[in-house]
């Protein structure tokens, strides 16, 4: 049973419904900046295809985890999808040796 008021479209629907482009043009009016936080790639395909509807996009990938081809996979597919990418940033970082001769380099 669903919890949504009767008429209402679920985030999906409403993201890609043909009065979107309305909503975004909006948006970018009243406001300096628009950030969305999308759902990884890996467990839903709005965030790719929301690509197409914004200025740039920055990849975050899990560092130490993803590998190269799967970002790179990623990364070619918001380019197609007609995304502007912007850069990447590693998340979860960690050290392997002592962060002290990090610093020293």
């Amino acid at each position: 049973m669903s919890t949504r008021p009767p008429g209402s479209a679920s985030l999906p629907e409403a993201l890609f419904s043909p009065g979107i482009k309305e909503f975004w043009d909006a948006a970018k009016e009243k406001f300096d900046l628009v950030l969305i936080d999308s759902a990884p790639a890996s467990a839903s395909p709005d965030g790719v295809s929301l690509s197409r509807y914004v200025d740039g996009v920055v990849l975050v990938v899990e560092a130490d985890k993803t590998r190269k081809p799967v970002a790179e996979n990623l990364k070619n597919r918001i380019l197609k999808n007609g995304g502007n990418l912007l850069g990447m940033v590693f998340n979860n970082r960690r050290f392997h040796i002592p962060e002290s001769v990090y610093k020293k380099l």
